[in-house]
C-alpha cells in the first residue's frame, strides 16, 4: 500500500510541476502589465503631487519672508 501512494503521490507531482512551468512565465508577465498599466495611471497624480509639494515650500517660504520683513520694519 505504501508503494500505491508513493506512485500516486509521483504522478500527481510531475502534471503539477509542469503546470507551474507553463502557468508561471504568463502569470509575470500579466503582472508586469498590469505594474505598467497601473503606473501609466497614476503617475501624472504623483508628479502633480510633486509639483504642489514644491509650490507650497515655496509659498511657505515667501510668508516666512514676508513675515520676517514685517517684523524687523516693525
Amino acid at each position: 500500500m505504501s508503494d500505491f501512494l508513493t506512485n500516486l503521490v509521483e504522478s500527481i507531482k510531475v502534471p503539477a510541476e509542469i503546470t507551474k512551468n507553463a502557468i508561471e512565465p504568463t502569470s509575470k508577465q500579466i503582472g508586469e502589465g498590469l505594474g505598467n498599466l497601473f503606473y501609466l495611471a497614476f503617475s501624472p497624480i504623483a508628479k502633480a503631487k510633486i509639483k504642489k509639494e514644491h509650490e507650497i515650500k515655496l509659498f511657505k517660504e515667501d510668508i516666512e519672508k514676508a513675515i520676517s520683513n514685517y517684523q524687523q520694519t516693525n
